[in-house]
């Protein structure tokens, strides 16, 4: 009977052919080798699937699967129906992943459903330069945590629903019928995340960065009202909705469960915000951007930032929230 690796890591690739190769070569030379590859060419203009096929050839574990561009979370799809290890990890195929960090995931992911950990934010010219960071405390469900206790901590620190900021026994994915939600392009990682820990009985959480993330031009303000799809605030309701189910199911007490709706109203309306503060139609954008969040409104404040916000957009005032956002820079 053929050996099963213990661990699929999954790529989505698509115009990426002047970074791929840092990606690939960042899990090709850790030292751990129980593993597979699986590159899903998302059907890319340039030479990124080419780049797949000749590494494929260079090594038995990089399976390499092509399809017409469906987008990312179809990708991602496409590699948990082919995935065959026992657990399974997702790698931004701009990112990657530093030259140790396998072998230490490999002796502890069999013991837990799911492992988290941190990362570095990376931009500059030469992109390495650490801009940002998330740092996780190590906490376990064995020993000196809960469910409630790892879920709270990782949403403080903004680093829950980041798919390759976590690894997941792929049972619980195969047994439960969890996808990515191909309909959807925002949100569709912390969806998926909520949706896998419902499932989870065993968690870990590495203090460790091992994870580099990469800044590019998607990230810029200039490309911010193009990337907000119309359909935000049912994704962003649909979100909160799955975390409140979340929370009430790992029996989070009453405090903390507050804090963290709360925190993702607050989070999901300032980031729409910012969006419609970008666009051509600043106004009108603004207007349409207070009438469909109304729901999120009702949020606690938590600080002086989220007090100034809420006192804004109670009023309902577009040029009071553009005033605000060039002389403060709130929502920042």
């Amino acid at each position: 009977m053929k050996h099963s690796p213990q661990i699929s890591v999954i790529v989505p690739v698509y115009k990426v052919e002047k970074v791929l190769s840092r990606c690939i070569n960042s899990i090709l030379s850790q030292a751990y080798t129980n593993f597979e590859i699986l590159l899903i060419d998302d059907g890319s203009p340039d030479k990124s699937g080419l780049i797949c096929d000749d590494y494929a050839k260079l090594d038995t574990r990089i399976r390499v699967f092509h399809q017409s561009n469906k987008g990312v979370s179809a990708a991602r799809n496409k590699g948990l129906k082919e995935a065959v290890g026992e657990y399974v990890l997702f790698v931004d195929s701009d990112d990657c992943f530093s030259v140790e960090w396998l072998k230490l995931l490999g002796t502890y992911v069999g013991k837990y459903d799911m492992c988290f950990w941190g990362a570095k934010i990376l931009s500059g010219k030469d992109q390495e330069k650490v801009v940002g960071e998330y740092l996780p405390i190590q906490k376990d469900t064995d020993h000196d945590a809960s469910l409630a206790d790892i879920i709270y901590s990782l949403f403080k620190i903004g680093l829950l629903g980041y798919v390759w900021s976590m690894c997941i026994r792929r049972n619980i994915i195969t047994q439960n019928g969890i996808l990515f939600d191909e309909n959807i392009a925002i949100h569709e990682d912390a969806i998926f995340c909520y949706a896998c820990l419902k499932h989870a009985k065993k968690l870990y959480v590495f203090a460790e960065q091992p994870y580099n993330y990469y800044l590019n031009d998607l990230h810029s303000s200039s490309s911010l009202s193009s990337k907000m799809p119309t359909y935000y605030s049912a994704v962003a309701l649909r979100r909160v909705k799955m975390m409140e189910d979340l929370l009430c199911y790992v029996n989070m007490d009453d405090v903390r469960s507050s804090e963290i709706i709360s925190l993702l109203k607050y989070w999901s309306y300032a980031r729409y915000i910012d969006h419609a503060y970008y666009s051509s139609n600043r106004k009108d954008s603004l207007l349409k951007v207070m009438e469909e969040m109304d729901v999120f409104s009702d949020f606690k404040p938590q600080s002086i930032k989220e007090l100034i916000f809420k006192l804004i957009i109670r009023m309902k005032s577009p040029y009071l929230v553009i005033v605000c956002k060039k002389i403060l820079n709130i929502f920042r």
